[in-house]
């Protein structure tokens, strides 16, 4: 997967990865680097429903409910529900009222309850231990991409991404966020780097890709279902981008497989609705009800009838896309305020960073044949700035595709930001300096060395004279 990796520079690549992981999993577990001030309640009412879906198995079995996700309704008020469910869980206490939810297949809460069930641990160090297990996949998840971009550009541009997913509110607050499960929306797209990264050395097959991209799309599926489905399958094929222009494939080739590839996914992502039916269909008694949920579901969250649905749904679903667009171009991505505690220290918004993103992209047309450390590099800067701007098509998938739903949850939905489009646009654009630093520094070297050389060859020149 990591071009460049050989026996004199394999133990770079294993020490940088445990340093990856041990610095994205403190961060990710514990907030240990302050990146956000929202860390402990973060997300929490989505995470109750997997505690709720814990306490249920404790009392009634693992698979009852059909496995899926819920909540405990033995509460005065909608808002003691959430906490009621740790309440629930972490006391062992009796719960009564138990509802589903429907939205998922819910498998992370089947697996944390088979821990549960096998180490017969105490709740509160097993619920550290499910959010343990969250955030190291999490953390290396972003290594494995890490690692990818490092084999691309080196690691200088390996250790600025690390910092600044280190340094990130959102990926920090949902890094072992239970429900979310954020390794998972990057398995697809880590999938496809190693399918295209080993075909220098072992060729590419349609039916090897097609089977781990199945595996690959449906993990994800079964572990945080079709949240930002849209942005995951784009995310998967933005690798395809990337090789389709460094390696020259031909138009037909890059069709041929993207087509495939999209093809498999969505296969993929139809066999978990079918589980997701099945559960369903347990709890209602029918196939219909699983399927009428799903539609239900699909249209509450797009472009449906206000008519059809509560009237709290009607203000997200008559919003005018462009309302909702703008509420995620002027959304932070990078904060720096809560790791030093200081309101007057920088945040930057999607929008600042496009503005980013574009001065690297108008700098790197200037300069590709003037700087030459950028021109002999021009083989992976253009296939990457050119996927960059392609990759904003995932997170924009979302928003346009998902408008009501995009409306309500700003707050989470900004991490679509890096699927990938912001990882691969902050490659880009400090690639652009640190090639032109390298540049700069090799042209100084040379006439360093000119000017160093120069009383020596005209000491030669007096002497050979002298001799004459």
């Amino acid at each position: 997967m990591f071009r460049g990796v050989n026996s004199s520079n394999l133990y770079k690549y294993i020490a940088f990865s445990f340093f990856a992981v041990w610095m994205l999993f403190v961060g990710f577990f514990s907030n240990h680097w302050s990146a956000t001030r929202d860390f402990k309640d973060f997300a929490m009412s989505s995470e109750s429903l997997v505690i709720g879906r814990l306490a249920k198995s404790e009392q009634d079995g693992v698979l009852s409910a059909a496995g899926l996700l819920g909540w405990f309704y033995d509460f005065p008020s909608e808002a003691a529900n959430i906490p009621g469910q740790y309440d629930i869980y972490l006391e062992k206490l009796e719960g009564r009222l138990f509802r589903t939810y429907n939205g998922q297949v819910g498998f992370q809460g089947i697996c944390f309850s088979l821990i549960d069930l096998i180490t017969d641990l105490p709740h509160e160090t097993n619920l550290k231990l499910f959010k343990g297990i969250t955030a190291f996949l999490s953390a290396v998840s972003f290594t494995l991409i890490i690692l990818w971009f490092i084999g691309q550009f080196g690691f200088l541009i390996g250790f600025i991404l690390l910092l600044f997913l280190t340094s990130s509110s959102l990926t920090t607050s949902l890094g072992r966020n239970l429900y979310w499960q954020l390794w998972a929306f990057y398995v697809p797209m880590i999938a496809s780097m190693v399918l295209l990264a080993r075909e220098e050395r072992k060729g590419y097959s349609h039916a090897i890709a097609s089977a781990a991209l199945f595996i690959a799309v449906l993990v994800k599926c079964l572990f945080n279902g079709c949240e930002y489905i849209t942005t995951t399958l784009i995310m998967m094929i933005v690798p395809f981008f990337y090789y389709a222009i460094q390696r020259r494939w031909t138009l037909g080739m890059f069709l041929k497989r993207a087509s495939v590839a999209g093809v498999t996914a969505i296969i993929s992502v139809l066999s978990s609705f079918s589980v997701l039916v099945l559960q369903i269909s347990i709890i209602k008694g029918s196939y219909k009800s699983g399927y009428d949920h799903i539609i239900y579901s699909f249209l509450k969250r797009t472009h449906g009838s206000p008519a059809d649905f509560p009237s709290v749904y009607a203000k997200s679903l008559d919003a005018p896309l462009l309302d909702v667009l703008e509420k995620y171009f002027n959304g932070p991505v990078i904060s720096l305020r809560s790791i030093f505690q200081n309101d007057s220290l920088f945040e930057i918004n999607l929008g600042q960073m496009i503005v980013m993103f574009s001065a690297s992209t108008a700098l790197f047309f200037l300069l590709k044949n003037r700087a030459i450390s950028i021109k002999s590099n021009e083989e992976k800067l253009l296939p990457l700035v050119i996927t960059t701007w392609a990759s904003i098509l995932a997170p924009i998938s979302w928003f346009t595709i998902f408008k009501a739903h995009s409306y309500i949850h700003p707050h989470i939905n900004n991490i679509t930001w890096f699927m990938p489009f912001v990882l691969f646009g902050l490659v880009f654009s400090f690639s652009m300096p640190c090639l032109i630093l390298t540049n700069a520094l090799q042209y100084l070297k040379q006439r360093f060395l000119c000017f160093a050389s120069a009383p020596i060859t005209r000491d030669n020149r007096i002497r050979q004279e002298q001799e004459k």
